[in-house]
């Protein structure tokens, strides 16, 4: 019996998707390092398998395994080794406000 491949779906827009947000982020050094973005680290506690919305990433390089945006996550290595969950959400507030305030004057 021949089966058919499963199909992606393509993931839904949603209203705080903010794909030039990302672009302008992107195009910006790490917060910490000052290396590439690649992947935009969205902040954490949103809940389960929820993603933040993107006005509420933040510019870490890396991809979420390795760099600085790995290292935020585990909080076990890294430049946010020994980091307390509280002082990751204070950096990720800080520096939410910061991004925000500069994306408007730009």
């Amino acid at each position: 019996m021949k089966r058919t491949p499963i199909k992606r779906r393509r993931r839904k827009p949603r209203p705080v998707d903010d794909p030039v947000y990302l672009d302008w982020l992107r195009s910006r050094p790490c917060r910490v390092c000052g290396a590439r973005v690649t992947s935009p680290h969205h902040r954490l506690g949103a809940g389960m398998a929820l993603r933040a919305p993107d006005r509420e990433a933040m510019d870490l390089c890396g991809d979420g395994v390795r760099g600085c945006h790995g290292s935020i996550h585990s909080l076990m290595w890294g430049p946010f080794a020994g980091w307390t969950r509280e002082q990751r959400r204070a950096f990720e507030d800080e520096a939410v406000r910061q991004l925000q305030r500069e994306y408007e004057r730009r």
